[in-house]
């Protein structure tokens, strides 16, 4: 039986017995090109473009309720979008 094992950027593949054979890891997938977006059925579009940073455009709205929602909103998206294209993991900058 084969077990495979990950630590940090490598794989390591034992057998039976105290042999070892060092992998290196797979190489992430990278974004999407424009093309293939415009493949995409219309849910998974919006999941992976619009989705992410309008949760949390969201989500800073409902906790700060500012007496205009809708630009308060628009600037935010705005001033967040380069950061949702570089590292959409990266939490945004909290919007005042």
């Amino acid at each position: 039986m084969m077990k495979i094992l990950k630590k940090s950027n490598w794989r390591i593949r034992s057998r039976k017995g105290p042999k070892f054979e060092i992998m290196e890891k797979p190489a992430e997938p990278q974004k999407k090109p424009v093309r293939d977006l415009k493949s995409l059925p219309t849910r998974q579009y919006i999941d992976q473009t619009v989705a992410p940073i309008l949760l949390k455009g969201l989500q800073t709205l409902a906790k700060e309720r500012p007496p205009d929602p809708v630009n308060f909103l628009a600037n935010y998206l705005l001033q967040n979008k380069s950061r949702n294209d570089e590292n959409p993991s990266a939490a945004p900058a909290e919007n005042s």
